[in-house]
């Protein structure tokens, strides 16, 4: 899976899976204006949408959690939840 970390003005930077396949990018967790968050890049797809990348701002822990995630169709409820396939 491809990973790759940095560090930026003092804002550390992760991703993990490949979010330039995705075609639609959520905010999920924490707030761009703080330069603390995580995004999604997911494509859509006739089942769901599945779940590309991931990309961290200053939240490495959080993006550990959805990294299991890649290349499953998930659901955007108030968590993002696999859906198998």
């Amino acid at each position: 899976m491809p990973r790759f970390w940095s560090e930026q003005h003092g804002v550390k930077i992760q991703s993990v899976g490949a979010p330039g396949l995705g075609d639609i990018v959520r905010i999920v967790e924490g707030d761009p204006q703080k330069q603390r968050f995580v995004a999604t890049y997911s494509q859509a797809t006739p089942l769901g949408e599945r779940l590309m990348g991931v990309v961290a701002f200053d939240d490495p822990r959080r993006l550990l959690e959805y990294a299991p995630l890649i290349g499953q169709t998930v659901a955007f409820d108030e968590r993002l939840t696999g859906t198998g396939s």
